[in-house]
């Protein structure tokens, strides 16, 4: 047979039903790595491929409070994980109640991982004084490792990451990363080019070169570019202003944005930096894209209309001219592969 397909209702029969049940937990295994990006795909002969592009993702966002890590009331060895659900090695892992770990001191840089256990034998983490740190054979839990460990031969463990840590003499817990990579969203950027603008000082329109919208040096000129919020958007989302400069010299700049849905008056939402007159920059140098001043765009929400402004006064410092080119918009939003 070189197809297959599942789950099929009824129970197998190698003639009438031969796509029905009952799975392996391979089978099963395969179709969650496929559908769900998460260490691996499904590829000829039904094997599983791991990709190191999607090894640390597992986290779903989409589930309440996504397996936080904090340490509740800044207690001494104490750590507590929230609830969440995640997707590790292909297996499905879900927390329903907060998880509180009692760690050792002098911990250095140590991880809280969802860690699924193919061995035979339960995992305990080196110094454990708690059995809830504990893994057994054929689980996924919650628990510290020293490092990572994703095995492809699936023999051992296979780690997403939660958070990273360290503890003190005395127990104290430093959180020092947060870690964690979500299975069904990613952080997203694009550009929005400068598509028109105007010189103030002479009342026109700057110019349209190769690098951008002109702002000539000793007018005050300004670009403008505009967008719509993706129907993909969660969160997080920044606009940071791209220029390139003739020259080496500061120059006195402000970015602005103002954003509003459909329906609403214009500039409802603003954010300007800095938030009156301008600062003073130093470009990346002489004819380098500089990638400044980013705006957290927030509240949004998807369909909201963005029109964004990068204005110079050209009487500053520099003798440069300056081309505006547009800006980076970066943002979480749902996974669409």
């Amino acid at each position: 047979m070189t197809q297959s397909s599942y789950p099929q209702a009824g129970y197998l029969d190698p003639v009438a039903r031969r796509d029905s049940g009952p799975y392996t937990a391979t089978e099963w295994r395969a179709w969650m790595l496929t559908g769900i990006p998460s260490g691996g795909v499904i590829v000829a002969g039904g094997a599983v491929r791991t990709l190191a592009s999607l090894t640390n993702l597992g986290v779903f966002y989409a589930v309440p409070n996504r397996l936080a890590v904090t340490n509740p009331g800044a207690a001494p060895n104490t750590l507590q994980i929230d609830t969440g659900a995640s997707i590790c090695g292909g297996f499905f892992h879900y927390n329903d109640t907060a998880v509180t770990l009692t760690v050792p001191n002098n911990l250095a840089s140590e991880i809280i991982v969802v860690r699924q256990n193919f061995g035979l034998g339960t995992y305990t983490p080196i110094g454990s004084v708690d059995a809830d740190e504990q893994v057994p054979p054929s689980t996924a839990r919650i628990t510290r490792v020293p490092s990572l460990t994703q095995d492809v031969n699936l023999a051992t463990f296979w780690d997403i990451p939660l958070m990273t840590f360290s503890t003190g003499a005395a127990g104290a817990v430093t959180l020092e990363s947060d870690d964690r990579e979500y299975a069904d969203a990613d952080t997203i950027e694009f550009l929005v080019p400068a598509v028109g603008g105007r010189n103030i000082t002479d009342g026109t329109n700057v110019n349209q070169e190769q690098q951008g919208c002109d702002l000539e040096n000793t007018k005050i000129c300004y670009a403008t570019g505009f967008f719509k919020i993706p129907t993909n958007y969660i969160s997080d989302l920044t606009t940071t202003a791209v220029y390139v400069s003739s020259g080496a010299g500061n120059i006195d700049v402000f970015n602005y944005a103002g954003w509003a849905e459909c329906n609403e008056a214009v500039g409802t939402h603003t954010d300007r930096d800095p938030v009156a007159g301008y600062s003073t920059i130093a470009p990346a140098g002489a004819n380098f894209n500089s990638c400044v001043m980013p705006l957290d765009i927030s509240p949004a929400v998807p369909g909201d209309i963005v029109a964004l402004m990068f204005q110079r006064d050209g009487n500053d410092a520099s003798a440069a001219t300056v081309w505006c080119t547009g800006w980076i918009i970066q943002y979480l939003g749902w996974r669409s592969e």
